[in-house]
């Protein structure tokens, strides 16, 4: 951003709690930029991680105070809407993210007091890691139809705003079940949607997407190298 590298920080209050009386967080981000000018860098840019249903602008203002330049989240589960259906029977279908993101970003970015990244949640499941009866639950049906349609707010809330940075993912999550990169159950489509999107269709199409195992079967002229 404006040449600087961006840097996000996921817990910034234990930066703040590990330098108390020394400073807190913001001695730590200036430090850091300080060594970023001496590389020849304009500085860092700084984006603090917030929770996904935090609207309480005076704890917002807490994030400009340690010496952020802008918060984000790192998923949405679906939580950050009045109306929201935190979890039904364990779960939460990933219809309601694309149903609620937009107004979620918008109430996000209403109440901070920096500039607010939006995030496009790639889903969640993490009971490959925990199972279900430790704790492990799942949003349902995360397909990419849906997803298209948090890009499509994404645009949206760019074209009201003008903010124009976003995160999307996580994309390699996989005991998390937040995939946005090629897989077996939605192939490459988390990644067209972005491009379908964001991006201008070249006047010959888009390029060929091709896994390992298409190399010599979708174009047989690569079969010999």
């Amino acid at each position: 951003v404006d040449g600087k590298p961006v840097v996000g920080i996921f817990v910034p209050s234990l930066m703040e709690s590990d330098m108390k009386g020394q400073g807190g967080c913001k001695a730590l981000l200036e430090l850091s930029r300080q060594i970023a000018r001496e590389a020849g860098y304009p500085g860092i840019w700084f984006v603090a991680f917030r929770g996904p249903d935090i609207e309480d602008a005076k704890f917002l203002a807490t994030f400009r105070d340690f010496g952020f330049d802008s918060t984000t989240v790192y998923r949405y589960f679906g939580n950050g809407v009045d109306d929201a259906p935190y979890e039904v029977d364990g779960s939460l279908p990933f219809k309601w993210i694309a149903d609620s993101s937009l107004r979620h970003w918008q109430r996000l970015k209403k109440n901070g007091s920096l500039p607010f990244w939006p995030s496009l949640s790639t889903g969640w499941d993490n009971r490959p890691w925990l199972g279900d009866a430790d704790g492990g639950w799942a949003v349902t049906a995360t397909n990419t139809n849906d997803f298209r349609r948090i890009c499509q707010g994404a645009r949206a809330f760019a074209d009201q705003t003008g903010v124009k940075t976003f995160l999307m993912g996580p994309l390699d999550e996989w005991g998390e079940g937040e995939i946005g990169y090629p897989n077996m159950e939605l192939g490459f489509g988390m990644l067209e949607a972005v491009r379908d999107t964001f991006g201008k269709r070249p006047a010959g199409g888009w390029p060929l997407n091709y896994a390992p195992e298409d190399v010599g079967r979708v174009c047989p002229q690569w079969k010999e190298n």
